[in-house]
């Protein structure tokens, strides 16, 4: 026979409710804080690599290029066949 008193957490719902919230939001706060270290770390590296990278020059050909041309625009149907 089982001791009553080692599984009460498992007849009690109200308590086994605020057991799973409070694990629940532990998860939530550790993913926050993985998040935040791994954002300020991240942040930090690509901070350092801009400071010893070297200038970068851009080369376009002519064809990279658009050029921008005011035009009119003509609406117009293609009738073809028996009306």
């Amino acid at each position: 026979m089982q001791n009553p008193a080692t599984y009460s957490s498992d007849r009690n719902p109200a308590r086994r409710k605020r057991l799973w919230i409070a694990l629940a939001a532990l998860v939530v706060v550790g993913g926050v804080a993985v998040f935040l270290i791994s954002k300020n770390s991240a942040a930090r590296s690509a901070d350092e690599a801009k400071k010893n990278a070297p200038a970068v020059t851009l080369e376009f050909t002519p064809n990279d290029i658009a050029t921008v041309a005011l035009q009119p625009l003509v609406r117009t149907s293609a009738i073809a066949g028996t009306l």
